[in-house]
């Protein structure tokens, strides 16, 4: 009897239990949180929101945490409710969709402000070189602007040449290229003079074509382009020499940072080549990029060189101003020492826009000069503004505000954003924050970086100043693209345009504050370091005012944290 009222009872109480175990309700489904990192938060006021849900991290904090959980399936997006204190965040990968697992990829850089690291803080200082080939704690490149740089494997920046334009260094009228190649060790921040002259304009010593020598060396030049190649060794091309006459060049040169030797590989040994086209698409020994400065280049990841627009004499004197704006594109095999023309011409050609976010075989970049351009890391070039085409003296400042892409797998050229509009104002936002209707201003001889996350960063450059119709300003702000989201944010810097000309404040040397700023400047060498902070040196100031009498050369420091 005693088992019949257990079992019975059992069963009463199994019967009460089921619908809790999945007779009726079944079990709630899983949650998952939604949380990342941070860094660079040194100060309190911020708060995140993800819908109603918030959270405030504390001063210092590495990571955050949401307290509300969500089931699989919820649509999540983190932004920044209030920035903190003198600071300005931004949020990476914030938005998403909840699968099977937390999430834990959004991350939040606050980057800390500008840092002067070095150099002298008045413009037109001159250089010290040392004793060559030995790092010291005085020595320091002359100023200058449109210098080239590379990183070796072991992250030291190498800069070359460049030309100063401040009105003491100008000799006759024009102003003096340098050839001279350093390094500097980011560990201990010291500049190291390797090789070249330590006086102006000096020529090239090429040597024999394809052979490196201990006295190889080119020539004084500035508005060059660069590459490295996948053995890491430094590639050069092109530039404007010195001399009263425009001295355009088309000399390629490699440049082994373990032997210490340059070796000239194609192109002219003399000024203002013209292009050798041969047949488009096919790769011949005749065949080679005319004589230009201020191209773009890119690397793919078979290790091919690439080469886009630039300047070029106008050999005809057919205009006012004697120089002619390319759209052609080039690419140049190491393994074969072969050029291939692949598009475009060196005559002022128009571009072809297409349907903004479209590939397509029509579209081309309109010729132009000093573009801005980055290679994501995921074989794509990017390109952005740049000058546009001006054949008479009269015509003012003439500048792109467009940002496309070039796939070098499909060779189609993508208008991504930016406006079809010469001269078109940037729309800046609100500051740290990403924006489907921002866009940088129209601008040449920018700065840019690829960040470690992809993110193309672009800072200054030449825009269009307090009087158009004579010379260009220069901007101070800095911007970051997202590839992923298609989006520009404006990070830091004055929003007012390069009409008013913003002057440097460094600080204390080596203290980061609020408030330093580089200034307004264009032309400057830029690189990123091992642990994603942004460098910056030398360039030109400009006010914007008058033409030939407002240029001041630089040759200072900054670094940029964006972690």
């Amino acid at each position: 009897m005693r088992t019949m009222r257990l079992t019975a009872g059992l069963s009463f109480l199994g019967m009460l239990y089921l619908p809790a175990c999945g007779g009726g309700g079944g079990r709630p489904p899983a949650t998952y949180t939604i949380s990342g990192k941070m860094a660079g938060l040194t100060a309190g006021g911020l708060v995140l929101a993800n819908g109603s849900d918030t959270v405030s991290p504390a001063p210092n904090a590495t990571s955050f945490s949401f307290s509300m959980r969500l089931t699989s399936g919820t649509a999540y997006d983190v932004v920044i409710k209030s920035q903190p204190t003198g600071l300005t965040c931004q949020i990476r990968d914030g938005s998403g969709t909840v699968g099977s697992a937390d999430i834990t990829s959004i991350s939040i850089s606050c980057p800390s402000p500008w840092v002067w690291k070095g150099g002298p803080n008045v413009p037109n200082a001159p250089g010290v070189y040392g004793t060559k080939g030995v790092a010291a704690a005085g020595n320091v490149p002359g100023p200058r602007q449109g210098a080239v740089t590379w990183t070796d494997a072991a992250g030291n920046v190498w800069l070359f040449g460049g030309h100063d334009v401040s009105a003491a260094a100008l000799e006759n009228g024009n102003a003096p290229a340098r050839n001279d190649l350093w390094t500097f060790n980011p560990s201990n921040g010291l500049w190291t003079w390797v090789s070249g002259a330590d006086t102006s304009n000096q020529p090239g010593v090429y040597g024999t074509e394809g052979t490196a020598a201990p006295a190889n060396v080119p020539g004084a030049r500035a508005y060059a382009v660069s590459w490295t190649d996948t053995s890491g060794n430094f590639w050069l091309f092109g530039g404007l020499g010195p001399g009263a006459a425009d001295a355009f060049l088309n000399d390629l040169w490699k440049f082994n940072p373990g032997s210490g030797l340059w070796t000239w590989v194609s192109g002219s040994n003399s000024a203002n080549a013209s292009s050798v086209y041969g047949t488009q698409g096919v790769p011949a020994a005749g065949d080679v990029p005319g004589s230009r400065a201020g191209a773009d280049a890119w690397i793919d990841p078979q290790g091919n060189l690439w080469l886009f627009g630039g300047e070029s004499p106008d050999l005809e004197q057919a205009a006012a101003y004697p120089i002619l704006w390319g759209n052609d594109l080039w690419k140049f095999a190491p393994s074969t020492g072969l050029w291939t023309w692949i598009s475009g011409s060196d005559t002022d050609s128009a571009g072809t826009y297409g349907t903004k976010g479209t590939a397509a075989a029509g579209n081309i970049p309109g010729a132009r000069s000093f573009a801005a351009a980055w290679n994501d890391g995921a074989g794509n070039f990017w390109l952005f503004g740049g000058f546009y085409p001006t054949r008479q003296m009269g015509d003012g400042v003439l500048l792109y505000a467009d940002l496309w892409k070039f796939t070098p797998s499909t060779g189609l050229w993508t208008w991504v954003s930016g406006s079809d509009v010469i001269d078109a104002p940037g729309v800046y936002g609100t500051e740290g924050t990403p924006a489907s209707g921002n866009m940088p201003g129209a601008r040449a001889d920018a700065s840019t970086w690829v960040d470690h996350s992809g993110n193309l960063l672009l800072f200054g450059g030449l825009g269009l100043g307090q009087n158009p119709d004579l010379a260009p300003g220069a901007y101070s702000d800095l911007w970051s693209y997202s590839p992923s989201s298609g989006q520009w944010t404006w990070v830091s810097g004055a929003d007012t345009g390069s009409a008013t000309t913003v002057s440097p404040v460094y600080g204390t040397l080596g203290v980061a504050a609020l408030g330093n700023t580089p200034g307004s400047r264009d032309s400057a060498a830029s690189w990123i370091d091992a642990s994603g902070n942004l460098w910056l040196f030398g360039g030109e100031l400009v006010n914007g005012t008058e033409i030939g009498t407002t240029s001041n050369s630089l040759n200072d420091l900054w670094e940029f944290n964006r972690q």
